[in-house]
């Protein structure tokens, strides 16, 4: 069907692999769930990015494409799309994606994904892809740009994890590729597309798998420095069976290794990115091989929250060092929000809770503003002065109160617990100006 060429221009699973990698950096970045909407906005912008690219690579290569069995029945090669079409679907594509990003997200992403469709298009696609050998080398990068954009996202800049995934996908990108160019050789010297195999013999394209994989499994634990010794020991045991299948090229007669070690390629990457969200959000991801700032461990008792039910006592502190105590609360209304720095719904939600606070304050409501697993406090200062939020900001680095509290699928949350220290409502996402005061008036 029509909509099915258009939707393979967009090549979903290669780009269905990139949004792994985005995603997975997201939570990594946010050290849990970064929020349904964010992660829409993440998505679609991500999609729409990879896949505009994609498209435009298509209409750019599309006279080799009809001479490649690989390639020939792809829609503009086949004739079912017309080129101009082709480029204008592309082009659209990625607009919109930038468009996603940039209102969704912030302008550092949106500009990050566009850089990344740029690269991929004019570096290696119109430059770098018959030129020479080291065309995926140097034009492989485009496709490490997703975890920029994932980390952008969440955090609103270009933080070292970041960088450190990127470079994985980076050295990931020869070995995985040059797998699949072996398989593909004789496609590639009829297109005089100077593809690594396509100069050098079956020994030296296995030498340089090898060289390259050895960096790649290098580069991955760099990670560790922020996740931890889970992610670690997954790390290693992924990139130990990566390189034992690129070993095997130096001794193999066949090429079975090569299409053997391509499919795992994909595997690796897809589970190590997992690996890195699951990891980010242990807390044995804490503080292990960095030096982190001090930051106060927050004591929860009681059980789980609930509606209807007690609601978990804890002690923590505040930003400015003053010790807080749920109990001491008892016999006033409380209104507990988890927030974040890279919550931009938290933004939104920050001046009304403010707000809020002083119009209830005659009747003794405390509005008590829990972190979520930061332990910047310059970071988190900064964040609250800007958006004029004059309540108690209260640390959680490692989340204990926010996991008694069930906060896990995004933020931010708000619990109102009435006079008598009981759970009224609990409320995930950002809340109307009608349902805050709703909810407030419960338990006033």
């Amino acid at each position: 069907t029509v909509l099915a060429d258009y939707l393979s221009l967009a090549k979903p699973r290669i780009m269905s692999l990139l949004l792994v990698t985005e995603v997975g950096t997201m939570v990594a970045a946010a050290r849990g769930w970064p929020g349904a909407w964010l992660t829409l906005v993440a998505l679609i912008g991500g999609a729409c990015s990879s896949g505009g690219a994609s498209a435009i690579n298509c209409w750019f290569d599309r006279d080799i494409d009809a001479l490649m069995a690989r390639t020939c029945t792809r829609p503009v090669p086949a004739g079912r799309i017309k080129p101009g079409h082709a480029l204008l679907f592309g082009v659209g594509l990625g607009a919109v994606g930038f468009m996603v990003l940039a209102l969704g997200a912030n302008l550092l992403a949106a500009f990050l994904a566009l850089a990344g469709g740029l690269f991929y298009v004019l570096v290696y696609t119109a430059w770098l892809k018959r030129s020479t050998p080291q065309n995926i080398v140097i034009g492989g990068a485009a496709g490490a740009f997703p975890p920029l954009v994932g980390g952008a996202v969440v955090t609103h800049s270009i933080t070292p994890l970041a960088v450190a995934l990127f470079a994985v996908i980076f050295f990931w990108t020869p070995p995985h590729f040059w797998s699949l160019a072996l398989l593909l050789r004789r496609q590639y010297r009829e297109v005089a597309v100077p593809m690594l195999p396509v100069v050098a013999n079956n020994q030296r394209t296995a030498r340089s798998i090898v060289i390259y994989s050895v960096a790649m499994v290098g580069v991955s634990l760099v990670p560790a420095i922020w996740l931890g010794p889970v992610y670690a020991a997954g790390g290693l045991l992924l990139g130990a069976l990566f390189l034992l299948m690129a070993l095997r090229g130096l001794s193999a007669t066949g090429l079975a290794w090569a299409s053997r070690l391509f499919h795992f390629s994909l595997l690796y990457l897809a589970l190590l990115f997992t690996l890195a969200a699951v990891a980010a959000v242990l807390p044995v991801a804490n503080g292990l091989f960095v030096h982190r700032p001090a930051a106060p461990t927050a004591v929860v008792s009681g059980g789980q929250a609930a509606v209807g039910m007690s609601a978990p006592a804890f002690s923590s502190q505040t930003l400015e060092g003053a010790e807080v105590r749920l109990n001491q609360l008892q016999g006033k209304p409380v209104l507990l929000n988890f927030w974040a720095t890279w919550c931009t719904a938290c933004e939104g939600e920050m001046p009304e809770l403010q707000r809020a606070a002083e119009r209830y304050r005659s009747q003794g409501m405390t509005v008590l503003a829990v972190n979520y697993r930061q332990t910047n406090t310059a970071e988190m200062r900064s964040f609250l002065d800007r958006l004029g939020a004059g309540f108690p900001a209260v640390y959680d680095p490692d989340g204990r109160i926010a996991s008694a509290y069930g906060v896990s699928l995004g933020l931010p949350v708000s619990v109102f617990i009435d006079r008598t220290g009981r759970v009224k409502f609990i409320q995930l996402g950002q809340m109307s100006n009608s349902l805050l005061e709703d909810k407030l008036r419960s338990i006033l």
